[in-house]
Order: structure tokens, then C-alpha cells, then sequence
């Protein structure tokens, strides 16, 4: 059986949307994955809402799940100007919560949502345990020996994450999907490259993030050639 990862994610604060706010994030969400489908998945990938605000994503490249979540959620954060509490906590108007979790796919619908398998089933049970937890990053395996692992990076990025403010968002965005240097954005941004390396750098981590990812793409890889050879 192929092995795969689902994304499952719920908007959120999506009811506080107004109705202009909600429409724009609903087209903008796959639309952002039709651009990362045709930049990095090879082997293409699959996108679907259902009940509303919730949506779910199939790839056939597990070792990529990581980094089209946080694509995803930088999109997300930079689509409205963000608030800052008198605590200082950083308050954005649209992001999401997203369950990836990767295994084995028995069959696929013509629905994502349909469809059935291990990937599914890790994916859907991690996202219903991150809403009681309040986490917003999860990856789940079929691998015990790389699960805590995961875990402790992702309790990590998503305390990066929920610090970023839409303009560090949209930094991250464009730095992850279009792979821009810090003069390409002070270009688009119209900024100084001190600027941009701050928004990157120190607002958004992304030293950290990028070895997260990077680390994440090995560590699965490796526990497919460990699979095949029957490790």
C-alpha cells in the first residue's frame, strides 16, 4: 500500500469572519495550494473543504507535509492586518489548525474526504486531541520512534508560528513558497534588507523553522528506506 499524508485542518475563528473576510480566506486557501501543488508536489495532491470552515489535503510526497502546512498558515496570517494585546501576544484574524498525519492509504474516493486509510485515520484523531490541547501543529506517524520527536518540533514552530504578525507572515510565505532572498523582498516589500532580515530572521525564526523542516524531510525518508528494507 502507498504511503501518504493527509492534512487536516479547521479555520480558525472563522465565525468571526465577516462575510467579504470569510469569502476572501475560503478562495485564498486553494488557491495557495494549487501554487504549491505546481511548484513542489511532483506528484501532485488533492484539496477539499467540507463542513464549511474544515478542509483536508492528500499528498503523495509525506516528506513535504510539513512545509505546505506552514505555507498554508503563513498564507493565512498575512491575509488581514494583525492586532497586538497589551500583553503583547500577536492576534491575527484568519489562520488554521492542521493535523498532518502520514501512513498508508487503502482506497481514495473521488471525495478526499471520502477516502479511507491509516494517513486519514492518524490525521483526523490527532486534529480532535490538538483542539483540547490548544496546538495548532501536529504530525502524526506509524512510527512511535519518531512521533515524540515531531511532537517536541512542532510544539516549537507552533510557538513561532502564533508570533508571527501578518507582515512576518507574508515574509515567510513568500520565502518559503517562491524561495525569494532578502534584496528579492525588499524589492516586492519596498523596504531595507536589514528590514526583511528582521521580519525573517528574528520575527520569524526562520533559522529554526528551516532545520525543522529539513529535519522533518530526513527523518521520514529514512524511516521509508527502513520500512522497504524491513528494519
Amino acid at each position: 500500500m502507498k504511503t501518504v499524508a493527509v492534512l487536516t485542518g479547521d479555520l480558525i475563528r472563522s465565525r468571526k469572519l465577516q462575510n467579504g473576510d470569510l469569502e476572501l480566506v475560503l478562495e485564498e486557501l486553494p488557491r495557495c495550494f494549487e501554487e504549491i501543488k505546481n511548484r513542489y508536489l511532483t506528484k501532485g495532491g488533492y484539496f477539499e473543504f467540507y463542513r464549511g470552515d474544515s478542509f483536508q489535503i492528500l499528498i503523495h510526497e509525506p516528506e513535504l507535509a510539513l512545509k505546505v502546512a506552514l505555507i498554508l498558515r503563513a498564507r493565512l496570517r498575512s491575509l488581514f492586518a494583525a492586532k497586538v494585546s497589551m500583553k503583547g501576544t500577536i492576534d491575527v484574524k484568519s489562520d488554521a489548525r492542521i493535523s498532518i498525519g502520514i501512513g498508508t492509504m487503502r482506497m481514495q474516493n473521488s471525495r478526499v474526504v471520502e477516502s479511507q486509510g491509516e494517513a486519514f485515520e492518524l490525521s483526523g484523531m490527532e486534529l480532535d486531541k490538538m483542539g483540547k490541547e490548544s496546538q495548532e501543529l501536529s504530525i502524526k506517524t506509524p512510527w512511535d520512534e519518531i512521533n515524540n520527536e515531531l511532537r517536541v518540533n512542532c510544539l516549537f514552530a507552533d510557538n513561532t508560528i502564533n508570533n508571527w504578525s501578518a507582515k512576518t507572515a507574508e515574509s515567510v510565505f513568500r520565502y518559503l513558497l517562491y524561495d525569494e532572498t532578502q534584496d528579492q523582498q525588499a524589492g516586492y516589500f519596498n523596504i531595507t534588507q536589514p528590514a526583511v532580515r528582521k521580519r525573517l530572521m528574528v520575527q520569524g525564526n526562520m533559522k529554526a523553522m528551516d532545520a525543522f523542516i529539513q529535519r522533518s524531510q530526513k527523518i521520514i525518508q529514512q524511516q521509508f528506506k527502513n520500512t522497504q528494507n524491513g528494519l
